[in-house]
């Protein structure tokens, strides 16, 4: 941008515009892809091309003991044999990183999301493209002829005592979530939901770069409405966690943590769960343009609307590289195990993903990459493949 506006070009790394603390990154990335089974069936595939433009911009103020952030980020697709699954996405977000004294520190985040579930996948798994109807939760019985809408709303604090350099830290947390479908709400009310968590991490510094923590963190959920003749899904989950955290500079960072999960549903017809709990994330830099990134976790999902919830199991390993200033690649593979518990239903799907990204000039680069998924089950409708082919291009100033 001019300097006459005030704006000088910042550097090309990171394609940010400066003025004064103010910093922005306005990008606009645009791609086409070929999806050869739109709706995830086992047979009589749909495929189509779609074509996505994607906006975003972030604002960074960094001042001596703060720093705010506000964001946001589109995306609208449209799909040239199915123009009913066009969607828009739109999410704001914004965070406030304070330092409020030597030993405080506070961080605020909020975000609201405007997104959609496309048909074949969330509450409309098992969706025929050919009459209109799907296998799971359908109380109204009515055909779906457009993508299911929902709006997410999030806020959240963590507040921390103790310096960065010091033995001990605590953290304190405190996160509210809001779901909400939007259309087709005579199957859709039932599946709106709250979430309510608090937390508290202690961490013991062993060495320069590594602290021990033990970690406690309740979630509260809640239904606003129940399916006549059917127990509430209201339930609440605790955690209880152990670990490490580090992070040596260009070699390697990461955290792990084991420990116990239980959760207690507030319908004696639904049986609680408790079991053994994890959170993986590791990162190896073995190059400056080399990285390696590994990630393992397990969560309890809220239930698309049949059974009590998801068992899920996640296990993620990507590797990004620098062939040279202009030319990066990125291989990724992941695999995912659910298990839902109140029904006899199980699902294993395992993704690869790979792309290429040339950056021809600092402002623009384009991008190629081809996606595969493989879905296997105790369900036939759930039992598909999946192959998408993508090119893309990232615009910025």
């Amino acid at each position: 941008m001019p300097a006459a506006h005030g704006f000088a070009a910042g550097d090309a790394s990171d394609d940010r515009l400066f003025y004064g603390p103010l910093s922005l990154e306005p990008l606009l990335r645009s791609e086409a892809a070929y999806d050869d089974n739109l709706y995830y069936s086992p047979e009589n595939t749909v495929d189509s091309w779609v074509s996505r433009v994607m906006p975003s911009v972030e604002g960074v103020i960094k001042l001596p003991d703060a720093e705010y952030t506000l964001g946001y980020q589109g995306e609208y697709g449209r799909f040239l044999e199915s123009s009913d699954d066009n969607y828009e996405d739109h999410t704001f977000d914004a965070t406030a990183n304070l330092a409020l004294a030597h030993r405080h520190r506070l961080m605020l985040s909020g975000s609201y999301a405007l997104k959609h579930q496309g048909r074949g996948e969330g509450l409309t798994q098992g969706f025929d493209p050919e009459t209109g109807d799907f296998q799971g939760f359908d109380p109204d019985g009515e055909p779906v002829s457009s993508p299911d809408k929902f709006n997410v709303s999030r806020v959240a604090a963590d507040y921390y005592f103790g310096a960065l350099d010091s033995g001990n830290r605590l953290k304190f947390s405190l996160s509210g979530r809001q779901s909400e479908y939007t259309n087709h709400r005579s199957r859709t009310r039932y599946r709106d939901h709250e979430n309510m968590g608090a937390g508290l991490t202690f961490y013991h510094q062993v060495m320069p770069a590594t602290s021990l923590l033990l970690e406690v963190r309740g979630n509260d959920i809640s239904y606003g409405d129940t399916y006549p003749d059917t127990a509430t899904l209201d339930s609440r989950e605790v955690r209880y966690l152990a670990g490490a955290i580090w992070d040596i500079t260009g070699t390697t960072s990461g955290t792990v943590k084991f420990g116990q999960v239980q959760k207690n549903f507030s319908a004696e017809s639904r049986e609680n769960f408790s079991g053994l709990d994890w959170e993986i994330d590791l990162n190896w830099e073995p190059r400056s343009y080399s990285q390696f990134e590994f990630s393992a976790g397990r969560s309890e999902e809220e239930t698309y609307g049949e059974g009590d919830f998801i068992d899920t199991m996640t296990y993620s390993l990507g590797w990004n590289h620098g062939w040279s200033d202009l030319l990066q690649s990125n291989i990724s593979v992941s695999y995912s195990q659910e298990t839902y518990h109140g029904i006899d239903r199980d699902q294993d799907v395992v993704d690869y993903s790979l792309g290429l990204s040339y950056q021809w000039r600092h402002w623009l680069a384009f991008e190629l990459g081809a996606d595969y998924s493989d879905s296997d089950s105790n369900v036939d409708w759930l039992v598909y493949d999946q192959n998408i082919i993508r090119l893309g291009a990232t615009l910025s100033l």
